[in-house]
């Protein structure tokens, strides 16, 4: 196998190793978010509701429908938040979320 071969190998093992922990990094984020939205919206059952929002988020590329499954469930609770609270909860929890998969 020649050295471009190797390098081709690690730089693949390499992509795929970040893209998982990309993945995981984003389910731990819709946990996190949901250990926070859920008393807020009273929801007691935290693990079931962080399922729900890791599969919103998965629905399309990006933060937007996560967003949208947020706003829907607080606007469901009469709870008013505004879109600048969700971004900065989604940036926070999402630094923890990464530290905490790579720790």
């Amino acid at each position: 196998m020649s050295t471009f071969d190797n390098r081709e190998r690690a730089e693949e093992n390499r992509f795929a190793h970040d893209q998982e922990v990309a993945f995981k990094a984003r389910v731990k984020r819709a946990r996190l978010l949901a250990a926070w939205a859920g008393p807020q919206i009273g929801r007691t059952d935290i693990a079931a509701y962080g399922d729900e929002l890791v599969d919103a988020d998965m629905q399309e590329p990006g933060d937007e429908d996560i967003i949208a499954k947020l706003f829907a469930d607080f606007k469901a609770a009469g709870v008013e938040l505004s879109r600048h609270t969700v971004e900065v909860q989604l940036q926070r929890l999402g630094e923890q979320a990464k530290a905490e998969v790579r720790a």
